[in-house]
């Protein structure tokens, strides 16, 4: 598996949170990680860097960790409302 800095993990968790309350942000991410996933490249936002090499198991990663940012979002909400 691709090695990875810790930012990328928070940024997943954090467009997964925010996707729970701003769908547009959910479907934006999910079509970038997709769109990254078919032209196999990783793009790295925070060194500027363009990687060739992609995988569907890196690809389900990091959309897991999205996932589990819209479920620690709807933890939250259902926390908040009880």
């Amino acid at each position: 598996m691709f090695k990875r800095h810790p930012i990328y993990l928070v940024t997943h968790l954090i467009l997964g949170f925010l996707g729970y309350f701003y769908p547009e942000v959910l479907y934006a991410t999910i079509g970038y990680q997709l769109s990254q996933y078919a032209l196999g490249i990783r793009f790295f936002l925070f060194e500027g860097v363009v990687k060739s090499g992609n995988s569907i198991e890196h690809t389900a990663i990091k959309l897991g960790e999205v996932g589990a940012g819209y479920v620690i979002a709807m933890l939250c909400k259902a926390s908040s409302t009880t």
